[in-house]
């Protein structure tokens, strides 16, 4: 049975997808998560090209589909720094407690590996990627920088006053 639901759910979301219609986002997501077992990382990946208003949207009902902690823990193993930070925001869960996995063990070697890729990241105007690198080795102030230059508007406020460092970049 789990068999035949998966091919019913793959059939059905490519035909949605090939329509190209946004209001078939809830459906397709939906779809993703009926698939035994459910593909959350695909969905996280859908969510990838839409517009911040879309993206917010379908995070919500992705996370109103599933447990916060499996779609954080999917976005955490697709290496999506951001979409994870995302996903902590969401799921309501403090944004500082996202960032605290990495601040108290962070060694100055580390830092200065994030920074030197941050910085390249930054060269090629990957800003989002770069702003993420940028949390990781503990530069709040690269990193709303870069969250600005992504033009991640609600991102970069949230993060200077998440960490305390005011927004005067």
């Amino acid at each position: 049975m789990d068999q035949e639901t998966t091919t019913i759910c793959k059939r059905l979301r490519k035909v949605l997808q090939d329509s190209g219609e946004k209001k078939c986002m809830p459906t397709i997501l939906t779809i993703f998560m009926c698939q035994m077992p459910a593909d959350i990382a695909s969905a996280l990946q859908l969510l990838a090209p839409l517009s911040t208003n879309e993206h917010d949207d379908a995070l919500t009902y992705l996370l109103s589909l599933s447990d916060a902690d499996t779609v954080y823990n999917a976005a955490l193993g697709l290496y999506g720094l951001l979409l994870a930070l995302l996903v902590a925001q969401h799921c309501q869960r403090a944004y500082t407690e996202a960032l605290s996995v990495y601040s108290p063990t962070i060694s100055k070697r580390h830092s200065d590996i994030c920074i030197e890729y941050g910085d390249h990241l930054a060269n090629t105007s990957d800003w989002a990627q770069a702003a993420a690198v940028y949390l990781l080795g503990n530069t709040t102030r690269q990193a709303v920088s870069a969250f600005v230059q992504a033009k991640e508007w609600r991102m970069a406020p949230v993060l200077a006053a998440a960490l305390g460092s005011g927004f005067d970049t």
